[in-house]
């Protein structure tokens, strides 16, 4: 019953799905100035997944002391796992590194600027909480659309839910199932294959070995031994993973817009 149900969910979630994995982006950077306009977006959900990923590690592991026995070891274990990889992997030269960091990293590679995530982290170690930071950026003429402050402010609402379901089915369907296929149709753009694109490929290529290998069907399963045979459960996790993969199409409809944008403004220019 709990895989037929499963099975519903993902059935039900596919329109939404669909229009992230089938969305113009993948076709719209033509350029290197389009692929540094992505990343700056981008680099925010590569920063609030961790938010994600602690969530389910505080409530599966034990992460106090005295350590006590955990309820759901194979649940501990797969966490853990997820912890392991994303926040101490190695990278493509064999050295540690957070995922984040590997992004950030290959950021400064490209020339792309990382100002406005280094002024939100640096609001988040000063005190302030990730949507209030996020929010105040986003005044004042800002660069920050607020299809970016809606997709992190939807993230720590369901972190901050502390509803456990809801914030693996949001973990499993906005993040670990479409990972892999999202990053494989960025990758078959021919301007990755230049090697000024090496950290940035390595990074897609990582998460799609990652998750479309084993974090992927295993966050499906946390989801399924999550909801149980529980009703309302299951309901509640369709609308967290809705909201996810909702808040994900915009943030590409936020991208492809700055795109354009700029597409337009180089055109105005004079040519010599």
């Amino acid at each position: 019953m709990v895989n037929a149900r499963l099975e519903r969910l993902k059935k039900d979630l596919e329109p939404y799905r669909k229009k992230v994995c089938e969305h113009p982006i993948y076709s719209r950077m033509r350029s290197h100035q389009d692929i540094c306009i992505f990343v700056e977006s981008h680099v925010f959900a590569v920063w609030d997944f961790m938010s994600l990923v602690k969530a389910l590690q505080r409530s599966v592991t034990c992460v106090e002391t005295p350590w006590l026995p955990v309820k759901r070891p194979r649940l501990a274990r797969f966490v853990n796992e997820i912890v392991l990889a994303e926040e101490s992997d190695l990278d493509a030269c064999g050295e540690v590194k957070s995922h984040f960091q590997m992004y950030y990293e290959a950021m400064k590679v490209l020339g792309a600027s990382i100002i406005d995530i280094n002024m939100f982290l640096n609001s988040v170690r000063t005190g302030q909480t990730p949507v209030h930071a996020i929010e105040k950026q986003s005044w004042g003429g800002n660069t920050l659309d607020f299809r970016v402050v809606d997709f992190l402010r939807s993230t720590f609402e369901v972190v901050e839910s502390g509803s456990l379901h809801r914030i693996a089915s949001s973990f499993a369907f906005g993040r670990e199932d479409m990972i892999p296929e999202m990053f494989i149709r960025l990758l078959n753009s021919n301007l990755f294959a230049d090697n000024t694109y090496s950290k940035l490929r390595y990074y897609f290529e990582r998460h799609i070995e990652l998750d479309g290998d084993e974090h992927g069907p295993l966050a499906l399963e946390l989801v399924a031994e999550l909801c149980g045979e529980n009703e309302e459960y299951w309901q509640e996790a369709f609308d967290s993973a809705r909201v996810a993969l909702e808040r994900r199409a915009a943030l590409w409809d936020c991208i492809c817009d700055q795109i354009g944008a700029y597409d337009a403004s180089d055109a105005l220019q004079p040519r010599s």
